[in-house]
């Protein structure tokens, strides 16, 4: 489902983008057309206006020598292009009465042809106020389209950025966290561990290390099922959350065993901690726990060892019991035994 979303979030993307892409593409062919249709209106506005004023000169001309009247009439000649059939016919008219010499008319004939293209002029003006309106109409539509889609495109990649975050949120929290009791698990733990003894020794505070496994486990799954046994795992991780600070350390740290890493906590205040625990587990089950102190001097991994160790001690006491590492004497027997042996002081609590 998530794999669908971000194939559903990047389709989208890419098909905003193609119409962005499409829509700018028909602005620009419009644009380019519209500018051409411009192009041409205003350079037949330029020589009716040419061909209006070469008109009125020739009218002046009149009063002139030969030579002016016969060079307005040729540059007026020029314009022909630009003429409607009218006007070409009073062109030519000018031509006749210019060859005959009649000056009078031809001074009426030119007020004919100067009136008739002043007139096509301010039509022609006109229709170009019409076309420059159209075009920044559809100037502004397209603008508004173009802004609507990038506006749509940024919000899609904004909520695709932050589904991206979330993925990658959930997918750190799976990787760190145990799916069954919700608490860190093993991997989140070497790092977390490590990292608060490394701590720990920087500023001198003492750190308490845990090792807790629930009694009699397997019998508790046999008779009541594994349903319920997942139930009791979750509900002692829940208490040894509610218990424990934001700061501490809890990991499920395989099958029935948890590791807590309380930094800032004496062993003895770990003890108390872990007796009070005990009387909040449902169902009548109880744990074993082996705790030992460290100033974060020692590798990570002795200072574990030293804290599984005590649990063991703490099992073959009997269960059922918090020790300290400092409340038994370990010490090396043989290979085929645990390694260890259990001492327990005159002062300790059984």
């Amino acid at each position: 489902m998530q794999l669908g979303d971000r194939l559903w979030t990047r389709g989208v993307a890419l098909a905003l983008l193609a119409l962005v892409a499409g829509l700018l593409l028909t602005g620009l062919l419009t644009a380019q057309s519209g500018f051409e249709t411009r192009d041409a209106s205003v350079l037949n506005a330029t020589q009716l206006r040419d061909a209006e004023r070469l008109t009125a000169n020739l009218r002046l001309a009149l009063t002139a020598n030969r030579s002016e009247i016969d060079a307005a009439l040729s540059a007026l000649n020029a314009k022909r292009t630009v003429m409607q059939r009218s006007e070409i016919a009073l062109l030519e008219a000018l031509t006749a009465d210019l060859k005959n010499d009649a000056l009078a008319e031809v001074g009426r004939v030119a007020q004919r042809l100067e009136t008739s293209l002043s007139e096509r002029f301010d039509v022609l003006l006109i229709e170009q106020q019409a076309i420059d309106q159209t075009q920044m109409r559809q100037l502004i539509i397209f603008s508004s389209s173009v802004a609507a889609c990038v506006a749509l495109m940024v919000a899609l990649l904004i909520v695709g950025y932050q589904q991206r975050n979330t993925l990658i949120q959930r997918l750190e929290w799976q990787a760190s966290t145990d799916g069954l009791t919700g608490v860190s698990n093993r991997r989140a733990w070497d790092s977390g561990y490590a990292l608060t003894l490394t701590r720990a020794n920087r500023i001198g505070l003492s750190v308490s290390v845990v090792m807790l496994d629930l009694d009699h486990f397997k019998k508790f799954n046999d008779r009541y099922g594994h349903g319920a046994g997942d139930k009791i795992l979750r509900l002692t991780a829940q208490a040894l959350q509610r218990s424990t600070r934001v700061t501490d350390i809890v990991a499920r740290y395989g099958g029935e065993e948890f590791a807590l890493c309380l930094e800032g906590c004496a062993a003895e205040d770990a003890k108390s901690l872990l007796e009070r625990i005990k009387s909040k587990l449902p169902g009548g089950m109880t744990f074993s726990a082996g705790v030992t102190v460290t100033d974060g001097s020692e590798p990570p991994g002795v200072v574990l060892e030293r804290a599984d160790r005590t649990l063991y001690a703490a099992k073959r006491a009997g269960r059922n019991l918090v020790l300290l590492s400092s409340e038994i004497n370990l010490k090396p027997t043989s290979a085929t035994d645990a390694n260890v042996m259990l001492s327990l002081k005159s002062t300790a609590t059984t």
